[in-house]
């Protein structure tokens, strides 16, 4: 085929264009990787931004309007397997949250976790907007396991968040910006 701006939808969905050389092609085959991971996983490999619709059957949140930042919650038997934490959830107009009047959507940036303590999580991945991991935050996440790595964004790991997480047993990576590990819930 000529190089060109023609473009084609392939077999498998993916859109891909014929750019020179080979570029085109390499482009519609990492797309179609990246298809596949999301259509195996059902979930992204990276949580930008989400809408507080499409997550509040597995997580909770708390919504602060003074500064638009949230603290995001586990669900008990709700919150399980691997969870990407976004780092902003956008809430809509008629979601069941409150908003100021006049607004219809409003965006909030995920800067701290708390209480996903008696959730079965396999795996957690961290934004880097997130500043905080409250005291006993994933007490006794006994189903929690593999690598953990704390964002250069986080500076503060209150106590115990992570107590009781024995199948944490790989690598722990702390961010740069960690200036405060606390002893204890106190």
């Amino acid at each position: 085929m000529e190089h060109g701006a023609r473009n084609s939808l392939g077999s498998t969905g993916v859109l891909y264009g014929w750019l020179p050389g080979q570029t085109g092609k390499l482009l519609a085959v990492i797309l179609f990787i990246c298809s596949i991971f999301l259509i195996r996983t059902g979930t992204p490999a990276l949580a930008e931004d989400a809408y507080y619709a499409d997550l509040k059957d597995k997580l909770s949140f708390a919504f602060y309007d003074s500064d638009f930042h949230c603290q995001v919650k586990g669900k008990s038997s709700a919150t399980t397997g691997d969870i990407v934490i976004p780092s902003t959830v956008t809430v809509r107009k008629g979601d069941g949250v409150s908003l100021p009047s006049g607004v219809d959507e409003r965006t909030y940036m995920v800067t701290e976790v708390a209480n996903f303590q008696g959730t079965a999580l396999t795996s957690i991945q961290f934004p880097e907007t997130l500043q905080r991991i409250a005291a006993s935050a994933f007490l006794n996440c006994t189903t929690l396991s593999g690598n953990l790595t704390v964002p250069d964004s986080v500076t503060i790991i209150e106590g115990r968040a992570f107590d009781g997480c024995t199948g944490l047993t790989g690598t722990l990576t702390l961010g740069t910006g960690l200036t405060t590990i606390s002893a204890s819930d106190n």
